[in-house]
This record gives structure tokens, C-alpha cells and sequence, in this order.
């Protein structure tokens, strides 16, 4: 869930607001042995939970059975879905556009050349919500952010092939 309450500033207050004591609510540790001892010792606290929320990870469920835990994973989702549900989606301000945005064809040429010879395959996605984020008047500020999860794999590290540059052409 993108916009998952975790995620957010306010995640933890929000999480207990939505989730009561249903589950105990973790702070943001990387993965690893001391998120595994903070999340059993949160657990052997909190016996009666139905799961843990891990902040900036997202959410787990228990049960007697798998049956049992998936029922409550549904429920714990659902909750956090009608929260979500009552608020207006995020809207980037617009940038002034020009007036005969260039079509991906003639940007194609360009993006082969900033690669540098390196080879990749890209598919070009122009929806509604790409087009307001990448249009938006401080799409320099905000494209530079990171991911609201960050993915601590090694294997996803910067290489000299992997970039979290974007280039950002007007379009409509």
C-alpha cells in the first residue's frame, strides 16, 4: 500500500489511533538480528497481539493457524484502508508546460545518449499520476527523496549501472 500509514511522519500515532492495542508498534530499525530481537521481545510484551506493525517495513499478523493470521492480516489491512480511504490523493502542483510537449519517440534518443553506452530496457509510462509527479513545479526538490521503504539488499546498491537519476521531460 503505497501510501501505507507506516510510512508517514505521524506513522506510530497513526497506527495506534487505527490499530488500538491490536498490535504492537515498532520504530524503524534495518533488517537484521536486532529488528528479529526488538520484534520477539515486542511480541513476548504484548502476548495477546494479533501483530506487529514495523515502521517504515510494514505489517504482520499472528494466529493459531495460517487461516487465522491471513483473517487478521484482512482485517488489520482493511482498517488502515478505511482510514486512507476519506482522504484527498496527494496532487503535485504543475510546472508551467510548454505548449507541444515532446513525445517519447523524440526523447528516446536522448535518454539512449545519457546512458552512455551502458544498455537498458525501458518502457515508457505516462499515466495521470506519473504525469502530475513529473510536471510538478518542485519535481527537482521531491524526485531526489528516495523510496518511502527503503530496500537494504545489497544487490540493489548504486552501481556504475544503476542510477536514481531521473530525467524528467514535460508532457501531457
Amino acid at each position: 500500500m503505497e501510501r501505507w500509514l507506516g510510512n508517514r511522519p505521524d506513522g506510530e500515532k497513526l497506527c495506534r489511533e487505527v490499530y488500538g492495542d491490536r498490535v504492537a508498534v515498532l520504530p524503524y530499525v534495518m533488517p537484521g538480528f536486532s529488528l528479529s530481537k526488538l520484534a520477539r521481545d515486542a511480541q513476548a510484551a504484548h502476548p495477546s497481539c494479533e501483530g506487529l506493525v514495523l515502521l517504515k517495513h510494514g505489517i504482520f499478523s499472528f494466529g493459531a493457524t495460517a487461516r487465522e493470521a491471513y483473517d487478521r492480516m484482512i482485517e488489520l489491512v482493511t482498517l488502515a484502508e478505511t482510514k486512507l480511504a476519506g482522504e484527498k490523493p496527494t496532487r503535485f502542483v504543475a510546472a508551467k508546460l510548454p505548449e507541444k510537449p515532446a513525445h517519447a519517440a523524440d526523447v528516446a534518443p536522448i535518454v539512449r545518449g545519457a546512458l552512455g553506452g551502458v544498455r537498458f530496457i525501458l518502457e515508457h509510462r505516462a499515466s495521470e499520476r506519473i504525469m502530475q509527479f513529473v510536471n510538478g513545479r518542485d519535481v527537482a526538490r521531491y524526485s531526489h527523496l528516495g523510496v518511502a521503504t527503503p530496500d537494504p539488499r545489497p544487490d540493489h546498491r548504486a552501481s556504475p549501472h544503476t542510477s536514481r537519476a531521473a530525467l524528467c521531460a514535460p508532457h501531457r
